[in-house]
């Protein structure tokens, strides 16, 4: 299931994730969130009544939910896999999630880590000293 479902939490299912411009919100329906607090109707226990609002059914919600603790048993199992570098380091092996093969390159204080599979694996972290779980 590396697929991404659609962001099902408690907002509005109208409700983009994604800022528009100028980093607004955006309502999938066109309604303006530009003004301050227009948003509030589509947030979890909305303060403001919209008419348009419609909420996300829990078969959708748990099935967002499996998706996020599929992505992150991913990341575990890829944090788990890398080798211990200090400095700076580009290494590539094999993803223990999937087929493809991830991308780690380590900075002295940052770490990027990303799969060739779509929807994989991908994230950076601030990282100091040997990989976290790593003996020095």
């Amino acid at each position: 299931m590396l697929n991404p479902p659609p962001i099902a939490r408690e907002h509005c299912r109208h409700y983009s994730h994604e800022p528009g411009l100028m980093g607004r919100p955006r309502c999938a329906l066109g309604l303006d969130l530009s003004a301050p607090g227009a948003s509030k109707c589509c947030w979890p226990d909305p303060k403001v009544a919209c008419g348009s609002r419609e909420n996300w059914t829990a078969e959708e919600k748990a099935t967002w939910q499996a998706w996020e603790d599929d992505r992150k048993a991913r990341m575990i199992a890829a944090i788990a896999a890398l080798p211990h570098q200090d400095g700076r380091a580009t290494v590539k092996i094999g993803c223990p999630s999937c087929s493809g093969t991830i991308t780690y390159i380590r900075i002295p204080t940052r770490a990027y880590v990303e799969c060739s599979t779509p929807h994989c694996v991908k994230f950076e972290a601030s990282v100091r000293g040997p990989w976290p779980g790593q003996s020095e």
